[in-house]
């Protein structure tokens, strides 16, 4: 069956001075998740894709960022995994105040889609040939940020009354196995990726951030 790995509790970093080139760390240490031990996911403004945030317009373009953890300056560190088609990618969910839960429109309700397949595993001939999961699009995280656009939350949730909105996402990634556990090794080295012949999902805890509907 297809594995799913809680990533585990939010990512702690420290102020060193080398993190700082690449993202503010006093920042990431309120508003980031952990996508791996080894990999931190965070929401920003797609107009300012480096720099977490919490609080959002629902009228405003987000976007995710993938980040190595810890930031590391040598050029032969790297994360890789594989990305899944963006409709499976991510599980997210509005409330208001009272706690009730916004609905999706139809583009929202398109965009979390379950894994596929959810029958068996994904081995290595699956993610290339495409013959059962489809071609997956490998990704190689270095010391460096990779954002992406993600949604406007007016697009994807019915949101009727002005006023503030708790946005919570989660993402998932496919990363190389061994008996169900995520293969760091294989994970951490590209060599290892080559060799990996067994892969599965591993979910992010929720991530949480304040949208505003004016």
């Amino acid at each position: 069956m297809l594995i799913y790995v809680s990533a585990g509790a939010q990512s702690e970093h420290s102020e060193d001075a080398q993190g700082k080139l690449f993202y503010d760390n006093s920042l990431l240490s309120t508003n980031v998740v952990q996508a791996t031990t080894n990999l931190d996911f965070y929401i920003s403004s797609y107009k300012y894709k480096l720099f977490p945030a919490t609080q959002f317009r629902s009228d405003e373009l987000l976007s995710y960022g993938i980040v190595q953890t810890p930031v590391s300056v040598e050029k032969t560190n790297v994360v890789i995994f594989y990305r899944i088609p963006f409709d499976q990618t991510f599980d997210f969910h509005l409330h208001d105040k009272d706690r009730l839960e916004m609905e999706k429109t139809k583009a929202g309700v398109s965009l979390t889609k379950m894994p596929y397949p959810t029958n068996y595993g994904w081995g290595l001939k699956d993610i290339m040939d495409g013959r059962d999961v489809g071609k997956l699009q490998i990704q190689v995280v270095k010391n460096n940020n990779n954002c992406y656009a993600l949604f406007r939350p007016d697009d994807i949730f019915i949101i009727t009354n002005k006023g503030n909105y708790d946005l919570s996402i989660c993402i998932r990634i496919c990363v190389p196995m061994t008996n169900g556990i995520v293969d760091t090794n294989a994970l951490l080295s590209v060599q290892g990726h080559k060799l990996a012949v067994s892969f599965g999902v591993v979910e992010s805890p929720p991530l949480h951030i304040n949208v505003t509907k004016e």
